[in-house]
């Protein structure tokens, strides 16, 4: 009995030690939604105005058709007074679609790009969305040192 007791115990040893080498690219059971991407737009070293602010777009492209992201919007209290902009699923639409290339529209017509590369979620990254790099018109963008509560990415406009 003792020796079937501890042939067994191995057994179940081995498969977990098999099973912990294994690749973690396997998908995951419970995935979170990514965390918001907040930004903030400056020229000349100031904010733009609520009146540009209140009325920007961010679009895409699919498949030859221009998409809105619907939760582009204002940050909420004090984010709103610093003129921060956010959106969710711009992570989504980067990891799960490959989209990466995203267009801020400006009341006047004018646009700006941001290139959003966000990791899908795998074992590998504790089921989570990871931003693995925002640029803003093909310039790497920095979190602002400025605003230590939260990660909002500076774009600095020309």
């Amino acid at each position: 009995m003792f020796k079937c007791l501890i042939t067994i115990f191995g057994f179940i040893l081995l498969i977990s030690i098999a099973n912990c080498s294994k690749s973690k690219s396997s998908n995951c059971q419970y995935v979170s939604p990514p965390n918001s991407l907040f930004f903030l737009l400056k020229k000349a070293g100031n904010r733009l105005p609520d009146s540009i602010l209140n009325n920007l777009k961010l679009s895409y492209n699919e498949s030859g058709n221009k998409k809105f992201l619907s939760d582009f919007v204002r940050a909420t209290a004090e984010g709103y007074n610093l003129g921060v902009m956010t959106t969710r699923l711009i992570g989504i639409r980067s990891a799960d679609q490959n989209i990466k290339d995203f267009v801020i529209e400006y009341p006047n017509g004018t646009t700006d790009t941001i290139y959003a590369d966000y990791e899908p979620p795998s074992t590998n990254n504790n089921c989570l969305y990871l931003i693995k790099q925002i640029k803003y018109n093909n310039q790497i963008s920095y979190p602002d040192p400025n605003i230590p509560q939260q990660t909002v990415y500076l774009f600095n406009k020309p």
